[in-house]
């Protein structure tokens, strides 16, 4: 190969290396900005791209309920609450015997501020499963708590232990009832508890509180 053609050749592959100019490149930018720019709505365009998916979907399959389930999601993250509710209600026609459908429901009304419809929905929950699981009674207990009645949350809260004798979030709640009642000795113990069974996010409100209890504690002489 001749000089003139390796240069030939070298010219055309470094225009090749070169970023592309014009109404290609633009058209890149506009499609990526598009997916992240926040709607009036204060919502991407990636979620309303969800909706429309499964609104399809849910249209095409009308008696597959995992559709208007996942739209009960995407309406409750858009917080248009209404709309979420009424896709749970059809999944729950579709699937009576699913529990998961309910349970979201009851944490919809509880995020909402309606108590009395979410408990609802949270007993239905036990009723239905048999009581084997502890979400049901956490929210239960949260939301006796915002009603300013500890004695119906304790109940919950030890229902909860005995379905999970590990689980240390009915600790932490305990124990803010107990200190709450001026009970320090019941606090201490069941704020130990929950750093026994390996803690949670409250972990430091939790040695804060212990250390202002007990000034003397150290953390490793709670065994």
């Amino acid at each position: 190969m001749d000089r003139s053609l390796r240069t030939l050749l070298a010219l055309l592959a470094l225009l090749l290396l070169l970023p592309t100019t014009g109404c290609v490149q633009q058209a890149v930018r506009e499609v990526r900005n598009d997916l992240v720019t926040p709607t009036p709505q204060g919502r991407s365009t990636v979620l309303e791209l969800k909706i429309e998916k499964y609104e399809d979907l849910s249209r095409e399959f009308p008696d597959e309920p995992l559709y208007p389930e996942r739209l009960a999601r995407l309406y409750w993250l858009q917080k248009d609450h209404r709309t979420a509710l009424r896709h749970l209600d059809r999944a729950i026609r579709l699937d009576p015997e699913n529990s998961k459908y309910e349970y979201l429901k009851g944490t919809i009304y509880a995020g909402i501020g309606n108590y009395r419809l979410a408990k609802a929905s949270l007993r239905e929950v036990i009723e239905g499963t048999g009581a084997e699981y502890t979400g049901p009674y956490i929210q239960l207990a949260e939301i006796c708590l915002r009603e300013d009645n500890p004695t119906e949350a304790r109940t919950y809260l030890q229902r909860c232990l005995e379905v999970d004798p590990g689980f240390p979030t009915p600790h932490y709640y305990l124990g803010a009832i107990a200190l709450g009642q001026r009970d320090q000795k019941g606090a201490i113990e069941h704020f130990e508890q929950y750093l026994r069974l390996g803690a949670g996010p409250q972990f430091e409100e939790v040695i804060q509180t212990l250390r202002n209890l007990q000034p003397e504690l150290r953390v490793h002489h709670i065994r």
